[in-house]
């Protein structure tokens, strides 16, 4: 049996909603260890398809290091 979730919800701080609301084509986000850059850019990611930013069949790269 698959129960189903709820969709994650996230309290993005005032400088990741600044990114999550750019328009710019390409950005760099800079911040420590544990400021929150990883969901700074997967919500990113979410409004572009959201607002019909992204289309199917897009080519991203996201760079970060390991």
């Amino acid at each position: 049996m698959v129960a189903e979730t709820a969709a994650p919800t996230f309290n993005l701080g005032t400088q990741q909603k600044n990114l999550f609301w750019d328009d710019r084509r390409f950005l760099v986000y800079v911040g420590g260890r544990g400021t929150g850059k990883s969901t700074a850019a997967c919500m990113r990611l979410i409004g572009m398809i959201q607002r019909g930013e992204i289309k199917p069949g897009a080519r991203m790269l996201i760079v970060g290091p390991d």
